[in-house]
Order: C-alpha cells, then structure tokens, then sequence
C-alpha cells in the first residue's frame, strides 16, 4: 500500500504548564541543610521542594532534589534541580557572587554558602541550562509496510 497522507505522520504539538520554562541543575551536598540553623539535614531517602520567598512569577523559584535510589546511597552530592519562567531574573545573573546573593536573598530559611560554593555556583551562572519543548505526539508512531507484495516479510516504518 502507498502511503499517499503524510499527515498521518505530521507531529501534533501542544501546550504543556512547562512549555517555554528554562532549567539548571545544581551539585548539592547529598545531605545539605534544611534549615538556616544547620540542625537539620536531608535524607538520601528523600527528595524535597524548597520554594523560595517572592511571590511575583518573574521572580518565584523551587529547587526540586530528589530522593536517591536505594542503590545509590551514601553518596556525596545529589542534584538540585531549578526551573523558572524564561524570563526569570536568574537567567541574567552571569556570576556566581550574583548566584549567591540571589539564593541568599530567595532561600533565606537554607545557609546557601554552606550548600552551594563558590566553584559551584559560578558553574551554575556560565551553564546556559535547557528549555521544556511543547509536547508533542505523532498519530501514527509506526506504520507497518510490506516489503513486496509476493513476499510475506515486512517491514516498520517509523516517522516522528
């Protein structure tokens, strides 16, 4: 058979609540402070959100940690995963002083300096992070197609 529509296998996007978003990650201490006291710590166990203290969208922020597979355990950093609207006052913060003052001022419940260093948060500022895409879906993900019509083996054809 001929395929004739190629629209069958033409993507469909839409909007999704992260479309547009930018996005870093960070190196946190694997059991970093949760408190500005340092009397707590997190568990490997766990993951966390930690919002930060503005409340205007340009501004509003989250660092997302997630919990460590058991397998993983033990280890010495975890990753802080940052996401905010792309026109985000983070994104024109371009070194790591900036960061830190930034975090220190968002996050005043966590001693940022002793979470994030110096080296760390400079990697953090020259790091152009990544963009959530539109979702997206392909009606006909695979199409199955015969190789010749006197022959029984066939083939899959894939558009996307």
């Amino acid at each position: 058979q001929q395929i004739t529509d190629n629209t069958q296998f033409m993507l469909k996007t839409f909007e999704l609540p992260l479309s547009g978003n930018k996005f870093k990650v960070l190196q946190l201490p694997a059991n970093f402070y949760l408190d500005y006291n340092k009397k707590k710590t997190a568990l490997d166990e766990r993951g966390y959100l930690i919002v930060g203290k503005s409340k205007e969208p340009n501004k509003q922020m989250m660092i997302v940690s997630f919990a460590s597979p058991k397998s993983l355990q033990k280890r010495e950093m975890r990753v802080g995963l940052i996401q905010t609207p792309a026109d985000h006052i983070l994104w024109k913060l371009d070194n790591g002083q900036k960061i830190l003052n930034y975090f220190e001022e968002e996050f005043p419940q966590l001693p940022i300096r002793d979470i994030i260093s110096k080296e760390e948060a400079e990697n953090f500022a020259k790091c152009k992070g990544g963009e959530y895409p539109q979702g997206g879906y392909c009606k006909n993900a695979a199409y199955l197609v015969s190789l010749d019509e006197n022959e029984k083996s066939q083939g899959g054809c894939f558009g996307g």
